[in-house]
């Protein structure tokens, strides 16, 4: 029987296209499609296995307890491409293309054996590659007693001379390491019959509980180790979806919360099955500009537990004051207000994770202040009054919305206060020596921090006022890209244009 005869594509070239997007070794791609397939089928027991033939072919099988499929998912979605039964957000998987995958690394002849036993049905499929197009058909295979699925596969001799045991208890250790940890509930992942043990180095301490947060509606959880020793290529925080790690510590910039003595003693997992719907369809990497809101959401709160974690260790950085030159303070804060109207603008509007109430020093009009000002577009009407319990319902200060703020200039002719009021603000640019950091600029849960002891830092400054003006402008555009990147280099070129051009309208 073959379900493959009319489809009007080419089979093995998409299946191939989609390979391509995959950042792993085929056999590596192989263990980590199968196990999600039996974590997405709520299996609570997953098995692993390498061994050879009659022939001595090796074969890759892996074996699971789950629901197993009925005889229509088997027939009209196992057995077709990017067909699948599974809804995106409530698994790892939703592409229905992971379990063909190995089709275009099969050595000639030979196939890909599935057994799936569930409530309703139990059967058996044989997938081959015939005349250059993947065919199926039913075979006599019935080995399981329980529901479950059964998936194996000859490898090729490639794969047979790289996917070791060693090889395979690695992969399930740095991708499903929070599945052996027992993050999900009892679910164990063996190989050959031993349970796979959990990486986890020696500790100094550990978060006791995981640090929870909510984000419209979703909880996310927080677990964190401090090690006694450098964790040279574990260290930083893992981001997690539904067992399976997603990205690891590039996502976040810890060299700005840490001490450098703890920066590669802090290991950490944020498990985040509220970001599936974030997943690429290769389940290795999130698309962004799906939901901009939801992402800056996740990295704020993320960043803040973080924080609260570090602060009870000893691990937080200390913010030693640095001097900065009053007229170069003065330029970031006209380019925050400047950016903050320029976000405004329906272009850019995605570009923007900072509009949050939060508490901060803000500049107050009041003739009798002792802080120089000067007026800037953009305003909002903040809780608290300037004279007095009694005296108004508020006052406008700088922000987001149309109108008029002050901030702190040396050269301005407004006076002022600064008081600490609860606002929703906007950009904030802020300003931080630090030598040893090699970055220009980088994303905090408070603000773009421009790196003034990096060299093209120090020669904007000799080049002059308008390269300084440039180069932070650089540093703030890119940093806003974080949080919405565009998927291609020439649409982050266009992107880079309209900025520009916009900015020089304001």
């Amino acid at each position: 029987m073959s379900q493959w005869a009319n489809l009007k594509v080419d089979i093995l070239k998409v299946i191939q296209n989609f390979v391509e997007m995959y950042p792993y070794p085929a056999a590596e791609c192989l263990v980590l499609e199968a196990i999600a397939n039996c974590l997405d089928a709520k299996a609570t027991k997953i098995d692993v296995s390498i061994h050879s033939d009659e022939k001595g072919r090796r074969i890759f099988k892996v074996v699971d307890n789950g629901r197993g499929m009925s005889q229509r998912e088997f027939e009209e979605n196992y057995h077709a491409l990017s067909v699948s039964s599974k809804t995106k957000g409530e698994g790892i998987g939703f592409a229905g293309v992971g379990s063909k995958l190995y089709l275009v690394f099969l050595a000639s002849g030979e196939s890909i054996i599935t057994e799936t036993k569930s409530e309703s049905f139990h059967g058996s499929s044989e997938i081959t590659v015939i005349g250059k197009e993947p065919k199926w058909t039913y075979i006599d295979k019935r080995t399981l007693s329980n529901t479950g699925t059964l998936y194996e596969v000859k490898l090729n001799q490639e794969d047979a001379d790289s996917l070791t045991q060693e090889d395979i208890v690695h992969i399930i250790q740095s991708y499903y390491n929070a599945i052996l940890l027992g993050r999900y509930g009892d679910i164990s992942i063996s190989f050959q019959g031993k349970k796979v043990d959990p990486w986890k180095p020696a500790l100094v301490v550990e978060s006791k509980d995981p640090i929870l947060f909510k984000i419209k509606g979703s909880e996310f959880e927080l677990c964190l180790w401090q090690t006694k020793d450098d964790q040279e290529d574990r260290n930083g925080l893992e981001i997690v979806v539904f067992g399976k790690k997603i990205k690891g510590r590039q996502w976040f910039e810890l060299d700005y919360l840490v001490k450098p003595n703890f920066r590669k003693k802090v290991v950490g997992q944020v498990l985040a099955d509220g970001l599936a719907p974030l997943l690429t369809t290769n389940k290795c990497d999130f698309r962004l500009q799906t939901n901009p809101r939801l992402w800056g959401s996740f990295k704020q709160k993320t960043y803040e537990s973080l924080g609260a974690w570090l602060e009870e260790i000893g691990a937080m950085t200390e913010k030693s004051p640095t001097e900065i030159d009053p007229g170069l303070e003065s330029l970031c804060k006209r380019l925050e207000a400047e950016m903050n109207r320029l976000l405004r603008d329906p272009l850019f509007s995605n570009y923007n994770p900072f509009l949050k109430i939060q508490s901060r020093a803000t500049l107050i009009q009041d003739p009798q202040g002792d802080t120089m000002g000067s007026k800037v577009e953009g305003a909002q009407v903040t809780e608290g009054t300037l004279g007095g319990q009694d005296t108004g319902q508020g006052v406008e200060v700088l922000g987001p919305d149309e109108g008029t703020g002050i901030i702190p200039s040396t050269d301005g002719q407004e006076k002022g206060v600064l008081a600490p009021r609860r606002v929703r603000y906007g950009i904030a640019i802020n300003l931080k020596d630090d030598a040893e950091n090699p970055k220009e600029s980088w994303l905090t849960p408070e603000a773009i921090v421009i790196n003034t002891a990096h060299p093209v830092f120090m020669k904007s400054q000799i080049l002059g006022y308008a390269a300084e003006i440039q180069h932070i402008l650089r540093c703030v555009f890119f940093a806003l890209l974080e949080s919405n990147p565009p998927q291609t280099f020439n649409e982050t070129l266009d992107k880079l244009r309209s900025f520009y051009t916009k900015w020089s309208t304001i």
